[in-house]
């Protein structure tokens, strides 16, 4: 059997109210049933939202972190070779400045060399994104009842954000770079 209880107080009030009503059907059942009857289960709406949005929050928290953690350690990746290969290069460019290339030039030549190295994984993830796009707003569409439109914009913005996080890096990692192979050989 079902039973429906409708609650007009104010929604603070709710958890106690279904705390009192639980506690009186239990103590009024177990009198006619004593031997077979477990706590009953009462649902609001605005429980099950609270449980939903505790279960939502939780799983945005996790994808972020995992998110946060896999492009920072392919930032670092990234960053921690092209400095080793500075520091095999340096030879390499010392010959070039005797030779008699000029320093545009060979900054030129580094810049060209870590953007290639520095903006490929970026450049696919995005190719990957752009592929997964409309697949993942169908599911974005079903399971939070999120618009297209609305999920076009979280992820364009988001695209942007690591874009430009990398492009960050990628200015570090240049500076740090030219440094290294400008230095006079050791």
């Amino acid at each position: 059997p079902r039973m429906t209880f409708k609650f007009n107080g104010p929604k603070s009030q709710i958890e106690s109210y279904i705390s009192d009503v639980k506690k009186a059907i239990s103590e009024e059942v177990k009198v006619i049933h004593p031997n077979g009857w477990t706590d009953p289960n009462l649902n609001s709406k605005e429980l099950n939202y609270k449980d939903m949005l505790n279960i939502y929050i939780g799983i945005i928290y996790v994808l972020l972190m995992l998110s946060v953690l896999f492009t920072v350690t392919s930032v670092l990746v990234i960053y921690y070779k092209q400095v080793s290969e500075g520091h095999k290069d340096r030879e390499n460019y010392q010959i070039m400045k005797k030779v008699g290339m000029d320093e545009e030039m060979i900054q030129q030549t580094i810049r060209k060399q870590v953007k290639t190295v520095f903006f490929l994984p970026p450049i696919i993830a995005l190719c990957h994104v752009m592929g997964a796009m409309h697949f993942m707003a169908l599911v974005m569409k079903v399971i939070v009842h999120t618009e297209v439109a609305k999920f076009m914009w979280i992820t364009a913005g988001t695209l942007v954000v690591y874009l430009l996080f990398f492009y960050v890096v990628y200015k570090i990692t240049a500076k740090t770079y030219y440094q290294i192979v400008n230095q006079s050989g050791a």
